[in-house]
């Protein structure tokens, strides 16, 4: 929802409702709901459980909040601010419930892969960095993986990924724009992190290319995915 709040935002926006807006989102950590969230197979019991790892059995539960300020850069120069970043594209798509986890759904997210692509006036081969959402889930990792795969290639000189919750854990709402801040800072920096210690990578997403030590160079346009086990790809 934190990403489907930044892409509201944009549309207020674009329409003329306003100059400025603030989105993201924000989850809290409540043991009665993840308790009942493991009994029904929503997270894991397994802490060590990874987002991409071979041994992942699920999301772990997290807690955060994000919030980003969206403006012009005719209205950021206006009031002397400085932007961190631009946004140079936004969308969506929703695949029907029985396709979730499966090769459609994976389709899907590749063809909205090359939609942000064509619509941000950029070639494949200038994204320089992909944010993910995998959480751990073992048909969810697959989709996104698989779909960034089918676009960039594999190995390891295939675009680098990374996975803000295999240390943050799923944090729901606020995940998107966590996503978004992370992007922004590898891109101040010049810093892609690498995988957490211990990290393998699952058989089945092979030639994903998840840095295994940090990698230090330009980063000026990442992609920034999201997924829902309920159909949503932003």
């Amino acid at each position: 929802s934190g990403l489907s709040g930044i892409r509201q935002a944009l549309a207020f926006l674009e329409e003329g409702r306003g100059q400025v807006a603030v989105a993201g989102g924000g989850d809290e950590l409540n043991l009665q709901l993840l308790r009942s969230m493991r009994r029904r197979g929503s997270v894991t019991g397994n802490p060590d459980s990874l987002p991409l790892a071979e041994e992942r059995s699920g999301p772990v539960g997290g807690e955060g909040a994000c919030f980003l300020t969206i403006e012009s850069e005719e209205h950021a120069r206006h009031r002397g601010a400085s932007a961190l970043a631009s946004i140079r594209a936004s969308g969506g798509r929703f695949v029907p419930g029985d396709t979730v986890g499966h090769e459609g759904a994976r389709e899907s997210m590749a063809g909205l892969i090359r939609q942000l692509t064509a619509r941000a006036g950029l070639e494949l081969a200038a994204v320089d960095l992909v944010v993910l959402s995998a959480s751990g889930l073992l048909d969810g990792d697959v989709e996104e993986a698989g779909a960034v795969i089918d676009v960039f290639g594999g190995g390891p000189g295939a675009v680098p990924v990374t996975a803000p919750k295999s240390i943050l854990g799923e944090t729901w709402g606020a995940s998107g724009a966590l996503a978004a801040a992370i992007a922004i800072e590898v891109m101040r920096t010049s810093i892609v992190p690498a995988a957490p210690y211990g990290f393998v990578l699952s058989p089945d997403l092979a030639g994903l290319n998840v840095p295994e030590e940090t990698l230090r160079r330009p980063v000026r346009n990442a992609l920034i995915l999201d997924r829902t086990d309920s159909g949503h790809q932003l």
